[in-house]
This record gives structure tokens, C-alpha cells and sequence, in this order.
């Protein structure tokens, strides 16, 4: 088999150094790859066009606590599922999170130290369907999260933003009518459910 037809690739305990920089030139037909890591590594998968999903979980076996600290990503703009897991969240992250204007899936599975999530709009916001943002169990404390950038995330139907410093209800969720899911467990909330949600026709749990 040619490694030019590979569709999926998987890697294992990657273990990185400061220089190292990995590269995917020719596999022109990769369509997924899920990493796994021990360290912090760098990436460029912006070459790879047919790459719809791309996953990085940081190596929790033997006791561990995930990757402390945040990969470095340059990803293809064709990407439509995206998901950190167990790993420490970096602002470059974040700049490359919202530039990407295919995004249907984010899931942020975040360890500490991670920087706040400040995103002011995402590129994908008329597509994004799904959105993850908690807590990991081996994050020693939650983010702090700028909701602005929900305002127009139209086409939105999942969203889980559990374990945070949420403080009160997100107002922005109101105007999004698609949403069936909202998860806002262990974050800061206090107060009641707002009346504007009474908008969301479609919320089957919150």
C-alpha cells in the first residue's frame, strides 16, 4: 500500500523536543488522524486538503495527568471536527480555533495550566453544530470563558460548557433557536433560568 492512499492515521506517545516539527507532505488523501501525546509537539498539517478531522489527547495511561503543556498547530481550513483532550490550551490555540471557517465539532478537554478562552468569533459560526468546552478531571482549576463569541452561532444544536467560571446564564443562548443540548453543571450559576430561554423551541435538556 502506498502511503499516498492512507485515509486515517493514528500515532501513539509521541514525544517531542523543542525543534521538532511534524510534517504529513504526501499524505495528500489523509482524511482523519487522531495523535496522542506525551508532550508538547509542533504541527503542520495546513498541506493536508482532505483532512476533515484531527484529534489530540494528551497520554493519561500510568497515572498521567495529560500534556501540561499546549501544542503548536498550523491546521487546513477544510477541517470540520476538531478536539484537544487532556491538554493545556494556549492563546495561539485559540487564534488558530477561530480562524478555521469549517468547523462543524470543537471539543476543548482542557488540563491546567490553559489560558482563558478568548475568542471573540469563530470563522466556522454558521457552521459550528457541536461545541465542548470543560473541564478535565486532572485541571486543578476551570478557565475563564469571554461568551461573546456565541452570539452568532445560528446553526448551533450541542453545547457543553461545564466546569467553568460561568457566573450566570449566558444571554447569547437565547437567540439560538437550534440548540437541543446546553450542559452549564459545576460552573457559578446561582440564579434562575431566564425567561428568554423560553425561546428555544428545540431544547430538549439544559
Amino acid at each position: 500500500m502506498k502511503i499516498k492512499s492512507l485515509k486515517k492515521l493514528y500515532l501513539t506517545q509521541i514525544s517531542c523536543n523543542d525543534s521538532d516539527l511534524y510534517e504529513f507532505n504526501g499524505l495528500d488523501n489523509l482524511e482523519i488522524m487522531n495523535v496522542t501525546l506525551d508532550s508538547d509537539c509542533k504541527f503542520d498539517a495546513s498541506k493536508l486538503e482532505k483532512l476533515s478531522e484531527l484529534h489530540f489527547e494528551g497520554d493519561t495511561s500510568l497515572f498521567g495527568q495529560g500534556v501540561g503543556s499546549a501544542v503548536s498547530l498550523n491546521a487546513p481550513n477544510n477541517l470540520k471536527k476538531l478536539s484537544f483532550t487532556y491538554m493545556s490550551i494556549s492563546s495561539d490555540n485559540y487564534k488558530v480555533i477561530g480562524s478555521l471557517p469549517n468547523l462543524e465539532e470543537l471539543t476543548i478537554l482542557y488540563s491546567s495550566p490553559s489560558e482563558k478562552f478568548d475568542i471573540k468569533s469563530l470563522a466556522s459560526h454558521d457552521k459550528l453544530k457541536k461545541l465542548i468546552i470543560t473541564q478535565s478531571f486532572y485541571s486543578s482549576e476551570p478557565i475563564d470563558i469571554d461568551l461573546e463569541f456565541l452570539n452568532n452561532l445560528n446553526n448551533l444544536t450541542y453545547l457543553d460548557l461545564s466546569s467553568n467560571l460561568i457566573d450566570q446564564f449566558p444571554k447569547q443562548l437565547a437567540s439560538l433557536t437550534n440548540l437541543e443540548y446546553i450542559n452549564l453543571e459545576s460552573n457559578r450559576i446561582f440564579e434562575k433560568i431566564p425567561e428568554s430561554y423560553n425561546n428555544l423551541k428545540n431544547l430538549k435538556y439544559l
